[in-house]
């Protein structure tokens, strides 16, 4: 299947901003799409993906689906290119996307599930890229059908916990399995690793990565599986004894949903910050 490219995190982490935190300026190029970025890729976030937030600390407690037996709704998949699908999903910036080598390596730090190990040696003005991107998605008027019908389980299981949470259901997910980091035509990407036709390791640990440079201006990162880096959410609110999806928090970017029409999309985090997620106390 031919690569299909869409433009991340770093599009707004122009050359005037390298001394800022890029974490920051991740965080920002988010907000403005309405879109909840992970803290770190995570491959077992799905749409319909329940979190609980209370006082800053989220925690993932699998799906709402799983409080009832009935079958769940459908989810639409869909590819996403640098043209139609990219400017319908997020808007495209207009800005020289070229970071330093030093940004661009604290962003994969930021995002990898992983220790990196490798010393990619990335040089100065650069761009990244997600290669293979795709979006799943469930509408929240069928989240909001099925709770109406089904949603008992689930509200039995919120009861319990304690006071002051806020529980949001991710209906969107956004996903990549490729990394592509590019400099300017002519200039080296890396002045450490060398051309070569094998991927080496990238890190240490239990989740694969892998890199190599493909050409003068291009080093590809690879995992072994897609992992999910962003999600769009909705709040759940409690409305005549059944627990509806609201969305009513609209972004400041030019946002449409992976095949819908929505502008909008709820913050877990305040202003769509960084979201950790911590395992549900079994």
């Amino acid at each position: 299947m031919e690569l299909k490219r869409i433009a991340i995190v770093v599009c707004a982490l122009t050359l005037m901003l390298v001394g800022c935190d890029p974490q920051k300026l991740i965080n920002d190029y988010f907000a403005k799409q309405g879109l909840n970025p992970l803290a770190v890729v995570r491959d077992d976030i799905k749409p319909g993906a329940l979190i609980i937030s209370n006082k800053g600390k989220n925690v993932f407690t699998d799906s709402i689906f799983d409080y009832s037996p009935v079958a769940r709704p459908t989810t639409s998949d869909q590819s996403l290119s640098e043209t139609k699908d990219f400017n319908a999903v997020l808007k495209k910036y207009e800005s020289d996307r070229n970071v330093s080598g030093s940004v661009a390596a604290d962003f994969l730090k930021s995002v990898l599930p992983v220790d990196i190990s490798a010393d990619l040696g990335l040089t100065n003005s650069v761009t990244i890229d997600l290669i293979n991107a795709k979006g799943h998605r469930i509408k929240p008027v069928e989240i909001q059908n099925y709770l109406r019908n089904n949603g008992k389980g689930l509200q039995d299981f919120l009861s319990t916990q304690e006071s002051g949470v806020t529980p949001f259901v991710a209906y969107e997910t956004y996903e990549a399995d490729t990394l592509s980091i590019k400099s300017q035509s002519g200039t080296d990407v890396s002045s450490k690793v060398d051309l070569s036709q094998e991927f080496k390791p990238l890190s240490s640990g239990s989740a694969s990565f892998k890199y190599k440079r493909t050409s003068k201006e291009e080093l590809i990162v690879k995992g072994d599986k897609p992992y999910v880096f962003a999600v769009r959410a909705a709040k759940l609110v409690l409305k005549n004894g059944v627990y509806v999806p609201q969305v009513t928090n609209f972004a400041s970017g030019d946002v449409k949903a992976v095949g819908g029409e929505e502008k909008y999309s709820a913050p877990i985090q305040s202003g769509f910050g960084l979201l950790s997620l911590e395992p549900a106390k079994k």
